[in-house]
């Protein structure tokens, strides 16, 4: 349902095919709606930002939707985890796939979606060290940033080509955040709370 910003008055309502996973996000013209449908599956939903109407859906049987996804410009990044014991089979079959964890038990993917009609433009598998640092993508500059198991992976926006970042294997990155077009890193070394601040 959608409310007017000044009376509070209903301005549409639009029926959903099953409960919402996270709490909607509105990017450009779109409302961007994360449900589970009947079948179980988890779908992306995006919605005219002024009627309701629905514009496109994205769902794949065996993926499930970690967070939001991250906008920029047309651009959608939805981090998802993968059950299927081939991944590659799980994915958009049009679409190539780049990135290659191995001896994972759950494999966990970025896929890019033009935001006016769903096309997947990209898809990049990673492993993070938990399904906790499977959360919304950072993006900056035309890069996509996420915590990855050996560090922070960054990928090109537009071709999802990824770009080799500095790693200290005695490092523990606990968290990062974006702020004033630095990416701030929240490290654990050597027992002891290190700030590592980037401009990106």
């Amino acid at each position: 349902m959608a409310l007017h910003a000044k009376n509070g008055a209903k301005k549409w309502t639009t029926a959903l095919e099953g409960p919402a996973l996270f709490s909607p996000t509105v990017w450009s013209d779109y409302v961007l709606v994360s449900l589970k449908t009947n079948q179980g599956d988890d779908m992306l939903l995006a919605l005219d930002k002024e009627s309701g109407r629905k514009h496109w859906s994205y769902a794949y049987p065996s993926l499930k939707m970690t967070a939001m996804p991250s906008a920029a410009d047309q651009t959608l990044i939805l981090p998802i985890v993968l059950s299927s014991e081939d991944p590659q089979t799980a994915l958009d079959p049009s679409v190539s796939v780049s990135g290659n964890p191995k001896q994972a038990r759950l494999v966990y993917a970025l896929i890019a979606l033009d935001i006016r009609t769903g096309a997947v433009q990209w898809q990049h598998l990673y492993q993070p060290r938990s399904y906790v640092d499977a959360f919304r993508p950072i993006i900056s500059n035309k890069w996509v940033y996420m915590l990855e198991k050996n560090g922070i992976l960054a990928l090109n926006l537009d071709s999802g080509y990824p770009f080799p970042l500095s790693f200290d294997p005695d490092s523990l990155i606990l968290d990062m955040i974006l702020h004033n077009k630095s990416l701030i890193q929240f490290i654990q070394r050597h027992q002891s709370l290190h700030i590592l601040m980037n401009d990106i």
